[in-house]
């Protein structure tokens, strides 16, 4: 496929992959992502970008992808997806839809050590990583004191803002928030990280993607994608924390 063949655009991954955007230990992903023009439920022939370097990696992780990951949906990619969705009684049609990528999902975090159980949330809602697609959406985001909309985001309301878009109601605060959700030994993808920033105790907070990435609402940057072993993270680390049930 040369480039003239290939979309303008660039997607950032669908509800379903964004759950399984664990251990890509050569993807680097930065805020100087650029960010998505369209938005979209599917990934086929053509399309490039993160979405699919993460569906490439699990297919390839599942055995049905034995290339490089270069993030280009080409014959190799719907290759695999075609013997995916024979293996797993999808239509075969070599596109990554909702269903194919809903099953990449469950069978990806079947094989993934640090994965953990679906976790059921308000109104059946589940911690399913559809929401990190909207936190990845947001990408470049202002940071703002008090912000609590797209227009600027601290880091309390941009976790609130993200869960509130499924349905999930969470505290405005990060010391609220700390109080109020379920401790865990190591973060797991969709899990808050929080860090002591500018006073003792919580301050500041970020939703964990996996590999040793989160995204947050920094000062200086805004909605961005840090590393947990920078050494102004790691200094500062407290914990991590998934979020419970509310009413």
């Amino acid at each position: 496929m040369n480039s003239k063949t290939r979309l303008a655009h660039k997607l950032f991954m669908s509800s379903a992959v964004a759950a399984v955007a664990v251990s890509i230990p050569n993807l680097h992903v930065e805020a100087s992502f650029e960010k998505a023009a369209t938005e979209s439920t599917i990934l086929r022939y053509g399309h490039e970008g993160l979405s699919v370097r993460i569906l490439q990696e699990n297919l390839r992780q599942l055995g049905y992808y034995p290339y490089g990951v270069d993030g280009v949906y080409g014959n190799h990619t719907q290759s695999a997806v075609q013997k995916f969705q024979l293996h797993h009684g999808i239509k075969v049609d070599g596109i990554a839809g909702a269903k194919t990528l809903a099953a990449l999902t469950i069978h990806t975090e079947n094989v993934n050590e640090d994965s953990v159980p679906v976790q059921s949330l308000k109104d059946s809602h589940l911690l399913d990583g559809t929401f990190l697609q909207l936190a990845l959406n947001l990408i470049g985001t202002p940071y703002k004191w008090g912000g609590t909309t797209p227009n600027g985001f601290d880091c309390s309301g941009f976790i609130k803002y993200v869960f509130a878009k499924k349905g999930v109601t969470i505290p405005r605060t990060i010391s609220e928030i700390w109080d109020q959700s379920i401790e865990v030994q190591k973060p797991s993808i969709g899990d808050l990280v929080f860090f002591e920033t500018y006073k003792p105790g919580p301050s500041h907070a970020g939703i964990y993607l996996g590999g040793g990435r989160f995204i947050h609402s920094g000062s200086t940057k805004g909605v961005t994608i840090s590393q947990l072993s920078q050494s102004y993270w790691s200094k500062r680390y407290l914990g991590s924390k998934r979020i419970a049930q509310y009413d």
